[in-house]
């Protein structure tokens, strides 16, 4: 027996939009707080017709401080005959975030101290993000990234530096705080960042993900659970969230997922919250055990150790689950583009994080109206030992446990079994009058 609504739903455009959406925005230069991230961000709030929550730059959150606003009109680095060797208008990876403008002609041992490369990718242009994250960050702080092919290349004994930025506090941070309510004012969260630029699926895949899942969220009707989704930089939008939201909604919230890196054709993975074994925990592992080929299921922060640390940290403990993929040898790195994207992947991924809002949305408690074992076959669910000894086991097992006291989850939760199967056999009995909801 096989029961798989979400298959059934998938919509024909559901990975048209989520390519589309990464198609215009992977290349941009996608700071904290940057009129490219800003591009993004609006793009969601028209599609999801949802609020942006805005916080201004070098304003203190928790104990963190908003990024100063990063604006870049153009960066090169040249030789002295005017051959460019690298440009951020060819790719904005070249140009170290953060940095301030300076021009002039610098020696060679001058420029290698402003020089990033990553000799375990030779042919890709690494991503250098620590100034993105460093509080006051050196005033002389500039740099180029290259591959490591061009940087051997670099034999010349002077070069031509053009960077022309602005770094300041004249610009917010922008997030997107969307909440679809439920019956229940009790809430999940879905997370993921919007920064990081020209990367695919490091954010940007991910943020597709859950703008799609939202869109079809909304089309569901009598929501039992509230639902937000939180898109924003990486950290300070947790801090900021955090620090701006009332503390009794914080404890509303029964937990969150935040995706990353899916997409990068590795297999499928999962970190637990710091508490191990919340429902959310236990919802997530079900769906990825059953309906992934191959995964594999980490500590808390073991899989990318990024806001979760935040919504599940000092005082808020939040249960807060990281859901996506293994990581990639492309990690940060220009490898990480529209070529590299699997695409397959991320419908697959719509798939799955919706299968976990149909554990929480169809979820019920079966009370068996019988006596002594079924007579299976009678009513066609019938499963043969010497087919499949699991769900016979199951099968089996149910009919002891189904006495009122556990949902269709915990009781396939207790017994190691796929969620839709024990709801779909519940859902059968219940047509035959074999058991009531309660």
């Amino acid at each position: 027996m096989t029961d798989n609504p979400t298959q059934e739903r998938q919509p024909s455009d559901a990975l048209h939009n989520m390519v589309e959406l990464i198609t215009r925005h992977w290349k941009g230069n996608r700071s904290a707080v940057n009129s490219e991230t800003d591009l993004l961000i609006e793009e969601i709030r028209g599609r999801l017709d949802c609020s942006v929550r805005e916080f201004p730059a070098g304003q203190e959150v928790l104990t963190w401080v908003i990024p100063h606003r990063w604006h870049v009109r153009e960066a090169r680095l040249e030789d002295t005959d005017g051959t460019v060797i690298a440009d951020y208008a060819a790719n904005p990876l070249h140009l170290w975030t953060n940095s301030v403008s300076f021009s002039g002609e610098v020696s060679r041992k001058e420029l290698e101290q402003h020089l990033f490369h990553n000799p375990n990718r030779p042919t890709d242009v690494p991503y250098h993000f620590i100034n993105g994250y460093r509080y006051n960050p050196h005033p002389d702080e500039w740099g180029f990234s290259l591959s490591t092919r061009d940087y051997e290349k670099l034999t010349a004994s002077r070069y031509n530096v053009h960077i022309d930025t602005d770094v300041d506090t004249d610009g917010t941070m922008k997030v997107i705080d969307h909440v679809l309510p439920g019956n229940l004012s009790q809430t999940v969260f879905f997370a993921a960042h919007s920064c990081h630029p020209a990367q695919v699926t490091d954010g940007l895949s991910d943020v597709a993900i859950l703008v799609e899942l939202f869109a079809r969220l909304a089309n569901r009707r009598n929501r039992r659970y509230t639902y937000q989704l939180i898109v924003g930089p990486e950290y300070f939008t947790a801090a900021a969230f955090l620090a701006e939201t009332p503390r009794e909604r914080l404890k509303q919230f029964v937990g969150g997922i935040y995706l990353d890196m899916i997409g990068n054709g590795q297999k499928w993975a999962f970190s637990t919250s710091f508490q191990k074994d919340t429902l959310i925990d236990r919802v997530l592992a079900n769906v990825i055990r059953h309906h992934t080929n191959d995964h594999a299921e980490l500590a808390h922060r073991k899989l990318g150790g990024n806001d979760e640390m935040f919504y599940n940290g000092p005082g808020f403990d939040i249960p807060t689950a990281e859901f996506g993929c293994s990581l990639h040898p492309e990690h940060h790195t220009s490898g990480d583009n529209m070529d590299f994207l699997d695409r397959e992947q991320i419908k697959q991924a719509l798939l799955l994080v919706e299968r976990v809002v149909d554990v929480l949305e169809t979820d019920f408690v079966p009370l068996r109206k019988f006596e002594g074992p079924l007579y299976l076959s009678r009513y066609d669910l019938y499963m043969p030992l010497q087919e499949n000894e699991h769900v016979h086991d199951v099968q089996e097992r149910l009919q002891v446990l189904m006495d009122g006291r556990r949902s269709c989850f915990d009781l396939a939760h207790e017994l190691g079994a796929d969620y839709d199967y024990v709801r779909a056999f519940c859902e059968a009995l219940e047509k035959h009058n074999l058991i009531e909801r309660i």
